[in-house]
């Protein structure tokens, strides 16, 4: 029995559209081939756009990601690869906290939102007294041999505890360490935001422990320099295990305002102990 002409038509008919359509498919493979490998959709460093607020800081936050490698080798808009790769080499950077947002702008360019890491203090290593570390809340080290400090962050020291490790940038100090419980200080201050203690005074540096006295974790002798050079006994931080006893930074604030309403500019101060429900205060020796 032979097939009918319309049968046979049926069958070719169908061949010859999954020839075309096969042959379709390579045509567009080969066409995105061609297009991911032009130079017209190579992404140039030139058009990648890192933005990211530095706060009230300031610092040339502009020059610290232009520096930064974020292409391992040139890729094409379309690579599948590239926000992944541009996202580990950008969260490599000291600097860089997390990247919030990343858009392709064709044909070749790249628009990146960072967050970038917010600088609290500056450690000084008292071995190395030219090293000066930028520290973020987290303790990460953000910066080596940093221009930043006073009057924009405190300096931190640590006069009776000796720093077993210094990190390098982009890692961190070691919870319970002297860098961490000050700058548990300078982060609950900062909580605290304009407070009326601060208005014409300003905090020069945070000092943990005192040169010559040997000092245990968690010790109330945490010490605020401020620029006029008053020195304020603030007590322990809330970072170390006494901490949760302590009076709360907005009272001891409140204690610290009272103070400069009896001694205007704190003038004749020598320091002021807030550790205690009622404020101490050490006038300077005529």
């Amino acid at each position: 029995m032979t097939r009918a002409p319309a049968a046979r038509g049926g069958v070719a008919a169908a061949l010859l559209t999954v020839i075309a359509g096969l042959l379709l498919f390579l045509l567009v493979d080969m066409v995105k081939e061609r297009v991911a490998a032009s130079l017209r959709f190579q992404v140039s460093p030139r058009q990648i756009d890192v933005e990211g607020d530095p706060g009230r800081l300031g610092g040339d936050f502009g020059r610290l990601i232009r520096g930064a490698t974020i292409l391992d080798r040139p890729r094409s808009i379309f690579d599948p690869e590239l926000p992944a790769v541009v996202r580990a080499n950008l969260e490599r950077q000291a600097w860089v906290r997390r990247v919030k947002k990343m858009v392709r702008r064709f044909p070749n360019a790249l628009s990146i939102h960072v967050e970038l890491r917010r600088p609290l203090g500056v450690v000084r290593v008292a071995s190395v007294p030219s090293e000066r570390l930028a520290v973020d809340g987290e303790g990460v080290v953000v910066e080596e041999y940093t221009k930043l400090g006073p009057p924009h962050i405190p300096w931190i020291k640590t006069p009776g505890s000796r720093l077993t490790s210094v990190p390098t940038p982009g890692n961190r100090f070691k919870d319970g360490c002297a860098v961490q419980e000050a700058i548990g200080v300078i982060e609950e201050i900062d909580r605290v935001g304009g407070h009326p203690a601060l208005d014409n005074h300003r905090i020069d540096e945070v000092k943990v422990g005192r040169r010559g006295k040997k000092r245990n974790v968690g010790d109330s002798d945490i010490r605020l320099v401020l620029d006029t050079g008053v020195e304020v006994l603030w007590g322990r931080s809330p970072r170390s295990a006494e901490g949760i006893t302590e009076i709360p930074a907005e009272t001891k604030l409140d204690h610290l305002a009272r103070v400069q309403r009896r001694y205007p500019g704190l003038v004749g101060v020598e320091l002021v102990d807030l550790r205690f429900e009622r404020p101490e205060v050490k006038l300077a020796s005529r």
